[in-house]
């Protein structure tokens, strides 16, 4: 499990605890009615019985028609008391695994979608909620573009399924102002939140400010800001180029976090070419981001999206 995951089982973990405990108190209180007590010791009375004679494979007589007799009684009671059958009963927000986490041996769905859903939180600024690349609408991509934005598209989808089987560490996809590169990350981003994969994705603005808060902040403080950065399963910063760039910063944590993040996925797109890069972050994150063995680059021509009526 991810540590989404294990946060995750322990919410619903806590979760069944919390309703488990409601409803002891609930049927304490009910039992403190003299009627309700009495029908629901007759009832647990016949079901013991039935258990121990179908144990002995002895004839069970009328005992079922004893036991509905009963149950009728209680819940007869327990409606005057105004509460429904379902009170008899925990409350679970997952009937599949009954809030423990765990269906058939496996982990439930009910915890890898609160997982996808505590991940999401890490991603505000993605584009699009689109998580598979077969449900794209290519209908509004150009006709001299679409074959281009369409195998981007291919490729980005493998990578989607490969995931976490990957063998670069960057994922490079440049080109000029809106030919849908953040778009096409980001549904990359979702389609691997939807794998449960730990998945932070800023722009790269906000990744400098928070360069700029380690940068400034105390020894004691600093793990806690960028591990975040260091530890995601798939780290996005979007629009490299577009941040305001700060001496002793920008560049020094850039190439750091880089660097630290080697053995995991990182996305970077940017509308700079391969010079301006190498000029505005010099050749250490240069030959990083156009690595031949550890980046994986694509450059993705074709016309403004912005400003074509969907």
């Amino acid at each position: 499990m991810n540590k989404y995951e294990i946060i995750a089982l322990s919410q619903i973990k806590n979760n069944r605890l919390e309703n488990e405990l409601r409803f002891e108190r609930l049927m304490d209180e009910l039992r403190k009615d003299k009627a309700f007590a009495e029908a629901e010791s007759e009832r647990d009375t016949i079901r013991f019985k039935i258990a121990k004679l179908r144990f002995q494979n002895a004839d069970l007589g009328s005992l079922y028609d004893d036991l509905a007799l009963a149950e009728k009684r209680l819940f007869s009671r327990l409606s005057e008391l105004g509460y429904t059958e379902g009170a008899l009963t925990p409350a679970y927000n997952c009937m599949e695994c009954k809030d423990t986490g765990y269906a058939n041996g496996n982990l439930c769905r009910c915890v890898r979608s609160l997982a996808y859903t505590l991940i999401k939180g890490n991603c505000s600024t993605l584009v699009t909620e689109l998580d598979d690349f077969g449900a794209i609408d290519y209908s509004f991509i150009p006709e001299a573009d679409r074959a281009r934005y369409r195998a981007t598209a291919n490729i980005l989808a493998k990578f989607a399924e490969k995931f976490p089987d990957i063998k670069s560490s960057i994922l490079l996809i440049s080109g000029e102002q809106g030919t849908g590169k953040t778009y096409l990350m980001s549904v990359l981003a979702n389609a691997l939140m939807k794998k449960c994969a730990g998945v932070l994705f800023y722009n790269a603005v906000q990744i400098n400010e928070i360069f700029l808060k380690y940068h400034l902040a105390p020894i004691e403080e600093k793990d806690d800001i960028f591990s975040p950065l260091v530890e995601a399963d798939f780290l996005v910063i979007d629009d490299l180029g577009a941040e305001n760039f700060r001496n002793n910063v920008t560049e020094t944590y850039l190439y750091e976090l880089l660097v630290l993040r080697d053995s995991r996925l990182t996305g970077v797109t940017t509308n700079l070419s391969s010079p301006q890069i190498l000029s505005r972050y010099g050749s250490r994150i240069s030959s990083r981001l156009f690595s031949k063995n550890d980046s994986f680059g694509i450059n993705l021509e074709g016309q403004d999206l912005r400003f074509i009526k969907r």
